[in-house]
């Protein structure tokens, strides 16, 4: 019944998992803190991300309305009085003229580019798509995929420590994730150990996997008992709080050096704009007096 419903599919592995082993609330409350400690730091990841955005999307408006409104006066004046204008200068008033002139494609080119990739995001190859390229972005990706190998790690240990077989663990475990990637591997390598060859070969592609868990992996292929080896367990819930370590240390580092970044490109992108606006003018003014 559970399956069927809209639970997480975590929460059903882990109370098949209760349910054979009979601690139902010592699972579901060590699920219940983890899960919250991971929203913590989607939380923190998220409010990182939110100034320097903000900051980007102020610059980009008041960009556009430097382009739009107030360079095309500034063109007008120099060409009245036949000013020899800078390069820099004329780059920029040949880019102001084509957003003027070429608005009229932007409203419906965007419109279009919104309707497919919400279609492309309706498709599973389009979530794929999207997944992919979101875990390959520079500093986030790897945050987030250090996230989705700390919880698969945690869920791995919980269904292990709880006598469920290792192999039926990982099967169960890698079907909950919402990484496609460790879906994958862990359908392919499950298919593989199934066959009589335990390929971590599957595994070792992905690179966010860390060594130690590749090796518990390894020494447990051929484990069929419902309860493997304690110390796999315990490799794995400490990848998992390793895990969480790093990720907390690159959200800081994060919104320490991203913040003072967008800054500087923001000051750099208006120093240049009134420096290619205003050169002329000094110009003009030594000509008059």
């Amino acid at each position: 019944m559970l399956a069927d419903s809209r639970a997480p599919r975590e929460l059903c592995a882990l109370v098949h998992a209760g349910t054979r082993s009979g601690k139902m609330s010592e699972i579901l409350a060590d699920y219940v803190a983890h899960t919250r400690q991971i929203s913590e730091m989607k939380n923190q990841l998220l409010m990182a991300l939110s100034y320097p955005l903000i900051l980007m999307a102020f610059a980009m408006l008041m960009f556009l309305s430097i382009m739009l409104w107030i360079l095309p006066a500034f063109e007008s004046i120099y060409r009245e009085f036949g000013i020899e204008l800078p390069g820099m200068t004329l780059r920029l008033f040949e880019l102001s003229l084509f957003l003027r002139t070429q608005w009229w494609w932007y409203l419906p080119m965007g419109l279009l580019l919104a309707g497919c990739y919400l279609l492309l995001m309706k498709t599973e190859r389009g979530q794929i798509w999207s997944q992919k390229i979101i875990y390959r972005l520079p500093l986030i990706g790897g945050l987030l995929s250090g996230l989705s190998v700390s919880r698969f790690s945690h869920l791995l240990a919980l269904l292990v420590d709880n006598e469920v077989p290792f192999l039926e663990a990982l099967k169960m475990t890698g079907e909950s994730s919402s990484n496609y990637e460790i879906r994958n591997a862990c359908r392919r390598f499950s298919e593989s150990v199934s066959s009589g060859q335990a390929e971590i070969a599957s595994l070792e592609s992905l690179k966010i996997f860390p060594a130690t868990f590749l090796q518990t992996l390894a020494s447990q292929s051929g484990t069929t008992s419902h309860q493997g080896p304690r110390y796999s367990v315990e490799i794995l819930n400490a990848l998992s709080d390793m895990l969480n370590s790093q990720t907390r240390v690159r959200i800081t580092f994060f919104s320490s050096v991203v913040e003072p970044m967008v800054i500087i490109f923001c000051g750099i992108l208006m120093g240049f704009l009134f420096i290619a606006m205003l050169a002329p003018l000094i110009q003009l003014l030594n000509l008059l007096y």
